[in-house]
């Protein structure tokens, strides 16, 4: 951990870590549900900062260019705690508000009335995510809007100014942490070989240089993502399930 990690959070002050698991690919999912479903705990942040680190370095090891190391991993933690505000605000703040209310009625501090009053108002606001538990494609759009937004991550200036294409490195990971979650309940389908490799390099270009907004990232997630149904999936063409299974596009 970098020092200036350190110095933005305390290593203590977070939710207790995953316990100790056997394989690298159930490590990777740890990470995936700490970056997505933890983010509601009150000391969540630096976990899931730690979770996204983590995740970078897997991509490097698995996706990108045999070229690049960890090492070349830049991170900036200022972008980065920004991200997570704004993934977490849009995903849990309305969760936040319902928990809200429902321990103000407990507490004998509202009544049931006001609380009913008050959750039929809050589902006609105009929010960017108007749910309580909102579907994993939708938390999918919600980490790639906002990563798009802030960028925290990049390649070490020595590397990457010999390659354009490192310039594309965070677009990269970030399809690469939202297919993994949803490959957490689902498969994904991108099309047959060549299909494949040209919807990655739009996703990349798109990434990098679109504005992209929740409503069309939600969209693309949903048409790639299948739910599995009793363990099984039918998709068309295949579905590429391992993440060394991803075409390399630079």
């Amino acid at each position: 951990m970098s020092e200036e990690r350190q110095a933005w959070h305390d290593p203590l002050d977070k939710p207790p870590a995953p316990a100790l698991v056997a394989t690298a690919g159930e490590m990777m999912d740890a990470e995936l549900k700490c970056l997505f479903w933890h983010g509601n705990h009150p000391d969540a942040d630096a976990a899931m900062a730690e979770a996204f680190e983590n995740l970078a370095v897997r991509y490097v090891e698995t996706q990108a260019s045999k070229t690049i190391t960890p090492k070349a991993i830049r991170i900036d933690y200022h972008a980065l705690r920004l991200m997570l505000g704004r993934f977490c605000r849009d995903v849990y703040g309305i969760m936040r508000l319902h928990q809200l209310m429902d321990r103000l009625k407990k507490e004998g501090l509202m009544q049931e009335e006001a609380r009913l009053a008050l959750q039929e108002e809050v589902s006609r606001l105009s929010v960017r995510i108007n749910s309580r538990a909102p579907f994993m494609t939708r938390r999918a759009a919600a980490f790639s809007l906002w990563m798009c937004t802030f960028r925290p991550v990049h390649l070490d200036f020595g590397m990457s100014k010999h390659d354009p294409r490192t310039c594309l490195f965070a677009a990269g990971l970030n399809f690469f942490i939202a297919r993994s979650y949803l490959k957490l309940t689902g498969e994904i389908n991108l099309g047959k070989q060549e299909e494949m490799r040209m919807r990655l390099e739009r996703i990349l270009h798109d990434f990098t240089y679109r504005e992209v907004n929740l409503s069309s990232l939600e969209f693309f997630y949903s048409s790639i993502y299948r739910k599995r149904d009793n363990g099984q999936t039918e998709v068309d063409g295949p579905a590429y399930g391992c993440e060394n299974e991803l075409p390399a596009v630079w």
